[in-house]
């Protein structure tokens, strides 16, 4: 049976390669405090953009999950977490059928290169879920409280353990993201509501998957390794402060014409490019912006155009290339 160590698990994964992590995490922090308190206000454009990325990331055509997620952004501070809030916010996602802790057993399956088919692991057996859950929620909170870990940690492996649990039939990946982004809220960390986790998270499919397969091997038994998946978490986390960072350079400083910065991004870019990705990079420039920069630059002999639709894409000649 697994226990929820909240003691002891989260210093095993003080690596190196971790530890740099989390202090370039806290350096950056920091600065969007300062940014957030000074500019504010002049941050709104990207506030949109993550709000409308993380909806579309999610696919939820009635935007139920954008409107949890605002909820959240909103009263973070009066959300107390808890497995009635995880049904509660299971049941916003699903109306009508959501909410309810799956009543049968299951098993997980593997979808990476080890095979379609493969069994991943064995969650909570279906009565052992409701204490299963209480105990969770308890050990995180006291960890949580009692600061002796870094609040990163203790997340990613509260994410682990949730998923682990696998409490509802369907849409445990979602619910969980919900709880991360209330949990990063709780203890400081803001980031996504200027860049969406979601999208990210959805760019990096593959490497999400694995980390959680990696991460949940013999979970049932308590000697899994928290570490891949809190790793892949730490790496996640520094992207969206790095992005974050850009993209308030570019929108505060405004010494560069839009035009100049999507140049500038495309010299710098490796491999084929998209409209998607440049707005995605700088969500502050509209699309039409961008079509006519890509048409300059594709007219000055610096791109060509790829493809056709939803698969275009623009590459640098050989000339810029080299």
């Amino acid at each position: 049976m697994h226990i929820f160590d909240y003691e002891n698990a989260p210093a095993e994964l003080l690596t190196p390669e971790i530890v740099h992590l989390l202090t370039r995490i806290h350096e950056y922090r920091g600065a969007q405090q300062v940014l957030l308190e000074q500019y504010g206000d002049r941050l709104i454009p990207l506030r949109t953009a993550a709000e409308r990325q993380s909806d579309q990331a999610a696919a939820m055509e009635d935007e139920t999950y954008r409107g949890a997620l605002e909820e959240i952004r909103s009263h973070f501070d009066r959300m107390i977490p808890s497995p009635a809030l995880a049904c509660t916010l299971h049941a916003r996602l699903f109306p009508g059928n959501g909410g309810k802790y799956r009543d049968s057993d299951t098993v997980i399956r593997g979808t990476d290169s080890w095979g379609d088919g493969r069994v991943r692991f064995y969650p909570c057996r279906a009565e052992r879920i409701e204490p299963a859950m209480l105990e969770l929620f308890a050990a995180a909170e006291r960890a949580l409280a009692e600061e002796r870990h870094d609040a990163l940690l203790v997340i990613a492996q509260f994410v682990i353990d949730f998923l682990s649990i696998h409490p509802f039939a369907d849409g445990n990946g979602k619910t969980a993201w919900l709880l991360q982004t209330l949990l990063l809220y709780r203890a400081g960390y803001y980031i996504s509501a200027y860049v969406s986790l979601e999208r990210l998270i959805e760019q990096d499919e593959e490497a999400y998957q694995e980390a959680l397969q990696y991460s949940s091997i013999f979970w049932q038994d308590g000697t899994n390794s928290y570490a891949p998946f809190a790793r892949w978490f730490l790496q996640l986390t520094d992207r969206a402060y790095q992005q974050f960072a850009q993209q308030t350079a570019f929108l505060l400083e405004g010494k560069q014409s839009k035009a100049e910065r999507i140049r500038d991004l495309i010299l710098k870019w490796e491999g084929p490019i998209s409209k998607r990705q440049i707005r995605e990079q700088y969500p502050d420039i509209s699309v039409v912006t961008v079509e006519r920069a890509l048409t300059a630059l594709v007219k000055d002999g610096i791109l060509r155009k790829t493809g056709g639709g939803p698969s275009t894409a623009y590459v640098k000649t050989s000339r810029e290339a080299d």
